[in-house]
């Protein structure tokens, strides 16, 4: 599945696999508002139609003092929430519901704001870009998305683990992880010891504390050559960039990592449906 477009979100409609867009929450139906209100997840469908009302632009005025272009970029345009209603079948028939917004002919999905698991987070993410969005995806299925997200989604659900990527060849991934983490500390972390100062620096088994904040490839495309943005959830935040997927040749520190964001955020939103093109980070990039 490519980026999703407002094309495909019509096609959908069309073939019934999405029942409806709502605009607001008067436009729910009867059979999804009795689904919710005997659901044992009713807080989170309830979660989910009170974001409706989010007022976007009043929202990402928290990116204006860290990401000013992004910022000047989006206050342009007329964007507001909209809602995927869709049924799906695994034991049994489920509701599932999807906040985006559109913007050049692409469906941008807000994922769950979960402050409380990212408060420990650099200010430019959690008081920037996670506080106007909670985060962003180009995929409707960003909780099972293959390839690529494209931009930053909850920290909680959609960072993934750094070494998800290393070569299939346990030899080779060997190699990577030793490598690495001579080069980034605490990449992988004892989740028993509270303290990170406590924890070995360079340990090369445990619970992966870098992790993937962008993968830019696009969703469900998987090319030789591709760029990850990476974070320790804990530690000093320094943020790192993987060019052509090579952790071990192609692994720098990103100088300026908000100037960076700032360029790269304005990057995907300009791109028009299904246009795709790589963002140059070398700029700002310091090989280590």
């Amino acid at each position: 599945m490519p980026i999703y477009t407002t094309d495909k979100l019509e096609q959908d409609i069309s073939n019934k696999i999405i029942r409806y867009v709502a605009n607001s929450a008067s436009d729910m139906k009867h059979k999804e508002i009795d689904y919710i209100n005997n659901s044992d997840h009713k807080w989170i469908y309830d979660e989910q139609i009170r974001r409706l009302g989010l007022d976007i632009h009043k929202s990402i005025l928290s990116l204006q003092a860290y990401y000013p272009k992004t910022y000047q970029y989006l206050n342009d345009f007329q964007l507001n929430c909209k809602l995927t209603v869709y049924w799906y079948q695994l034991t049994e028939l489920e509701l599932d519901l999807r906040i985006f917004f559109e913007l050049n002919q692409r469906i941008y999905f807000l994922t769950e704001p979960r402050r409380d698991y990212y408060d420990w987070l650099p200010s430019y993410l959690k008081d920037g870009w996670l506080k106007a969005f909670g985060g962003v995806l180009l995929s409707e299925r960003f909780r099972y998305i293959q390839g690529g997200s494209m931009l930053i989604g909850d920290p909680y659900s959609c960072w993934r683990s750094f070494d998800i990527y290393l070569p299939n060849s346990r030899k080779k991934a060997k190699q990577v992880i030793e490598s690495l983490v001579q080069k980034i500390p605490y990449a992988f972390i004892d989740i028993e010891i509270e303290e990170i100062e406590k924890q070995q620096k360079h340990r090369t088994k445990g619970f992966p504390n870098l992790r993937v904040m962008i993968d830019c490839r696009k969703p469900y495309e998987d090319p030789k050559e591709y760029d990850l943005i990476l974070m320790c959830y804990h530690y000093d935040h320094r943020m790192f960039w993987v060019k052509d997927g090579d952790f071990i040749d192609g692994l720098y520190e990103v100088i300026n990592p908000k100037e960076m964001l700032d360029e790269y955020f304005l990057h995907v939103f300009s791109q028009v449906g299904e246009d795709y093109s790589r963002f140059d980070f070398s700029p700002w990039a310091k090989k280590i």
